[in-house]
């Protein structure tokens, strides 16, 4: 919410896209998350951080490992990890090998 109250009241501002998509990431939300990054890009193409967690983005839709994961990136808060971990148990389907091994530390 925090972020889409930051894009409302500065609409032109790349940041603000950066921090939705990161949000969007931790939720597993992977296409919703490249689609904040690629609006951001438009408003900043020069913004080498935004590119850099698009390209993680787009490895984890693939299934390609994001070593050290896009939190090393950026700040991120542990309430965004735990709503994705508690969203993908809610939906058994969605808890694959490759987020287990991501999340060990947590599921521990």
């Amino acid at each position: 919410d925090d972020a889409n109250a930051c894009i409302h009241l500065k609409p032109k501002w790349a940041k603000g896209y950066s921090r939705k998509g990161l949000a969007e990431y931790f939720l597993g939300r992977y296409h919703d998350a490249e689609e904040s990054y690629q609006t951001g890009l438009q408003l900043d193409p020069d913004n080498q951080s935004l590119a850099e967690v698009l390209q993680r983005t787009q490895n984890s839709r693939k299934g390609l490992s994001t070593t050290g994961g896009i939190a090393v990136m950026m700040f991120a808060t542990i309430d965004l990890q735990w709503g994705r971990l508690f969203d993908c148990l809610e939906t058994p389907s969605r808890l694959t090998a490759t987020f287990v091994e991501e999340n060990r530390c947590m599921l521990e």
